[in-house]
């Protein structure tokens, strides 16, 4: 029952809901290097910038999916 709430490119400032939205996009990850490639976005994403997926649970808890270009991904 969980749902993707927004997905927004966000810089290294705080980043609020809605405030950069993406409508669709895809992460693709090339052997060997670790670097995440976005496919799909209008804007660029670069150095400390990030995408964040806002996840909701039916109950209105919230978590959210950041990936990097690095590669990294931090779930909170």
């Amino acid at each position: 029952g969980n749902f993707i709430d927004n997905i927004d490119i966000c810089s290294s400032n705080s980043c609020d809901s809605g405030s950069n939205p993406v409508a669709s996009f895809s992460v693709i990850f090339k052997r060997p290097d670790s670097s995440a490639i976005f496919n799909g976005l209008t804007d660029l994403v670069t150095g400390s910038d990030y995408i964040k997926i806002t996840i909701e649970s039916p109950k209105g808890a919230t978590s959210f999916i950041r990936i990097y270009p690095s590669g990294r991904i931090q779930i909170n």
